[in-house]
This record gives C-alpha cells, structure tokens and sequence, in this order.
C-alpha cells in the first residue's frame, strides 16, 4: 500500500499520508536530492519509489495527490545535449496539485549549470537555494510550517465555472496536418476547436485555469518538436484538467515519450501517419462531442469516487470504511462546485460511508446518520435527480423511527 492512502502497488513502499514528494530520477542530481530530502525529512519514501503497475500509474498518481495536504516537487532539470528542461511529470504534478488547492512547493538547487528556462506558469512556486545542504536546512523549517499552519488555513479556490459549452481547446504543437486533423474532428457537428487563446493566457496561471475549466474537456498535442515554453503550457495545462477535472484527449505522435504519469490513462490517441490520426481520433466522437462529456465517469471526481463507491461495497472492517471516508472528505474539500459544474458524487459517497459505519459497525450512533443526512442533502442541492440519495435518505427514515417526521426526508 502507499502509506494509509489505500492505494494498492505490488510492495510495502510507502508515502507519507500528509506530504507528497517527487522528484526528477532523469536528473544528474538525483542522489544529491534524495540526500537533502533525507537530512530534511528523515526516512521518507519517494513517489518514484513506490512500485505501481505500469497501466495504474495514472489513477495511483492522481489519488495519492488527492489524498495527501501538501506537495513537494523537484524542480531539477533533465539535462540532455544542450537543452535543460524540468521534468513533465513535475509540471503535470504541479498543475495538478495547484488544481486541487493543495499546499505546493518546487524547489531547485541555483549550482546547476544549466537551469531551465523560467517560466510565469510556476512564479511563485519555485524556491532556489544555492547548495543542497541549504535545501535541507530551509526544508525542515518549512515543512514544520506546513504542519502547524498551512494544513489549517483556508485552501486557494480555484473554481470551474464552464463559458461554451460547444468550445474545446487546444494546447501543445499543432503542425498545419495535426490542426486540420482535430478541426475535421469537429466538422459537422455544433463543436468548435479553440487554437489561440489571449495572450496572457500563456504566461498567467489563473489565466491558464480559466481557459480549462471554461471549456467541456480539452486536447493535448504531444509532439518530439516541442520548444520549452510549449512544453511548459502543455504539461501545467494538462495537470490542471486533471485536478479540475476536465475531460482531456491526449494526441501523441509515435516516438514521443509519454509522461509516466498518463500512463494509464485511457483517452490517448497514438498516431503516426495523418490519415490514421483521423480515423482514431473520429472513434472518440461520440464520447467527447457530446454535452454529457461534462459528466463523463472517466474524469478526475466522479473516477474516484466510484473508487470510493467500491472501497464501501466492499469494506468488511471499520478501517476499511476510514479509507474511504478520507478519500470522499479529501475530494469534497478540493472541489468548488457550481451551477455550471455541479460534482455531487462525493458528497453522497460520503453520505453513504457513514450510513454503511451505522449499519455494520456503530448502530447505536445517531450522530452517523445526522451527517449523513447533511452530505445527501449538500449532494441533492446539486443534483436535485440523483436517486442514490434519495434512496439513502429512505433508509435514515428507515432508522430514525419518529425523529423522521421532523427531519422531512422525503
């Protein structure tokens, strides 16, 4: 398992159940910054430590970043020939992270020679230190911080509040084939590609949320042409959607190395000649130019919780039920629900982990039922037709006896 996150690899390698860290294994200064990590922090398993099934490494990513309060991200460089570029799977990690309102810190050691480009997506986020005995000492208070103050204060709400619904955007290099291709995607029906977007949207992170969390699901173009600033709006972007739970169709031309952390992803669209590019991406029709991709089961929220869905169905001791009543908190406390993006699933999920504590395990708790009352009811608030909570507000009623007369469960 990975710590307490309920997150099945095929070791005992553990995380931390509060701080995520990874770092660049590509970089020449991996083993100077698994040595910092270690004087700062003590016996801490790695992210890239733990072993994962190689068509998981996208859900195990994804839960162990929901799941955890803060990030700590390697920003070292990988560098190869003369370029010197941070890792992908840091950025996607990062917009990710900044997504879900998590505490996220980069860090870089200033004596590497070639630093990677700078880039506005990350300012803010990115501390220099000039040695790595320097980021050891700075790390231990910081983190001491994080524990006593940061985990309480209010989180950053980054909401998605959807502008055309008709409108998908593209990011990542589109060559003059790879735009026809995704432009002939949509050709004769409502929906429209969005190629360029203001100009500030390149270089402002919240710019870069708002564009994302406007549209109904997004692509990524991935391909070996890519220059560093490209690579930085792609990758950010992309872990952005992850975390605000957009829908997203990765388009990959063959030979380009993938991020690990998308391994596993099912909505990837690998091409090599143009011709067949089209033909794959025409068998994604009717799951994205669709209004109901909003709602797609595949995306950040509603996946996990029909983890969590499974987790109940399956739980046999209280621990079980622990896990996955800290899965639903965690997804209700990174989401900001609105109008145009209502997500009530985890918060029935929720409501149905503590009718299940009652049931098999406390049946003499009203407590359990009173908050599971309160999570049906935040749920129906946003999807007044969801029938799991009206099913799960039946059975209170079932329990409560004559207390349901004044609740008005039904």
């Amino acid at each position: 398992m990975l710590g307490n996150q309920g997150v099945t690899v095929t070791d005992q390698t553990s995380l931390p159940e509060d701080l995520f860290v990874s770092i660049n294994t590509r970089s020449v200064h991996e083993l100077d910054m698994r040595k910092a990590l270690e004087k700062a922090l003590g016996q801490l398993s790695i992210y890239q430590d733990a072993k994962k099934e190689p068509d998981q490494i996208f859900n195990v990513t994804l839960r162990a970043i929901v799941l955890c309060k803060g990030v700590l991200l390697d920003a070292s460089p990988t560098i190869s020939g003369e370029a010197s570029r941070l890792d992908p799977d840091i950025l996607i990690q990062f917009g990710t992270s900044f997504a879900l309102g998590k505490e996220v810190q980069m860090v870089l050691v200033s004596q590497i020679e070639r630093k990677p480009l700078p880039s506005p997506l990350i300012e803010g986020y990115l501390t220099c230190y000039s040695s790595y005995g320097a980021l050891a000492e700075h790390l231990k208070v910081r983190t001491a911080e994080w524990d006593k103050q940061s985990w309480n204060r209010a989180k950053r709400q980054v909401k998605r509040e959807l502008q055309n619904l008709r409108h998908f955007s593209v990011f990542g290099s589109t060559s003059d084939d790879t735009r026809e291709a995704i432009e002939e995607f949509a050709r004769g029906t409502l929906w429209r590609p969005k190629f360029d977007r203001q100009a500030d949207s390149r270089t402002e992170l919240q710019s870069l949320v708002r564009e994302i969390g406007g549209r109904a699901f997004c692509v990524f173009c991935m391909e070996q042409d890519m220059d560093e600033d490209s690579e930085y709006e792609v990758f950010v972007a992309l872990g952005l959607a992850i975390g605000l739970g957009v829908p997203f169709l990765v388009v990959q031309r063959r030979g380009y190395h993938i991020p690990e952390t998308l391994k596993g992803y099912r909505a990837i669209v690998e091409y090599e000649q143009y011709a067949k590019l089209k033909q794959q991406l025409a068998s994604y029709i009717q799951v994205f130019l669709n209004p109901g991709i909003v709602q797609w089961s595949e995306s950040t929220f509603r996946y996990l919780s029909s983890w969590g869905d499974r987790l109940i169905s399956s739980a046999q001791t209280e621990e079980d039920l622990d896990q996955a009543e800290r899965l639903f908190e965690a997804l209700t406390a990174s989401i900001t629900a609105s109008k145009s993006n209502p997500v009530p699933e985890p918060y029935a999920g929720l409501g149905d982990a503590l009718l299940a504590r009652y049931y098999s395990f406390e049946p003499r708790n009203i407590d359990l039922l009173v908050r599971a009352k309160e999570k049906y009811e935040h749920a129906l608030s946003l999807d007044p037709a969801l029938i799991r909570c009206k099913n799960g507000k039946v059975a209170l009623c079932a329990n409560m006896g004559e207390t349901t007369l004044l609740w008005k469960l039904v």
